[in-house]
């Protein structure tokens, strides 16, 4: 586990209302199946947290778009690199909600959490993220605890 959400009063179905807003509205949104951000200053999407409806187009996408990417990418992030590529590809772009440079709709790194970040995620490029996230739920529950609380960053 490297990801875990920090406001338990924002629902799943507000974050789909606040994209769907970002599509452009419901008949815009009903087209989208995949949800995805890329962080400001990264090249990368977040593939450590994204939405994805369960439907045909998305198994076709995850093993169609992505598993034959993800076999041929080359850096070590293979399934960032393979999602990146096919979300831009015209067969699979209409279906996509890209939330470009956003740090705060989906999740959010450690170090860049603001107050009411639905979740934050320890993506770490290298070894396990048990301590950071260990730290971070301890923070989590002092600001359940005492919400006026100030906490310093990393999360």
């Amino acid at each position: 586990m490297d990801a875990f959400f920090t406001n338990r009063s924002f629902s799943i179905e507000q974050l789909l209302e606040k994209c769907e807003k970002r599509a452009g509205g419901k008949k815009e949104f009903e087209k989208i199946n995949f949800i995805v951000a890329r962080p400001i200053g990264d090249n990368m999407i977040n593939a450590g947290v994204f939405l994805i409806r369960n439907s045909d187009w998305a198994r076709d996408f995850l093993r169609n778009g992505v598993q034959s990417r993800y076999d041929r990418a080359n850096t070590g992030m293979r399934e960032q690199q393979a999602m990146r590529d096919a979300i831009q590809l015209p067969n699979w772009k209409p279906n996509v909600l890209y939330l470009n440079r956003d740090d705060h709709t989906i999740n959010t790194f450690p170090d860049r959490y603001i107050r009411g970040d639905f979740i934050v995620h320890y993506a770490p490029e290298l070894g396990c993220p048990a301590d950071p996230v260990l730290k971070g739920l301890s923070k989590l529950k002092m600001l359940e605890e005492n919400p006026n609380a100030n906490i310093t960053l990393p999360f």
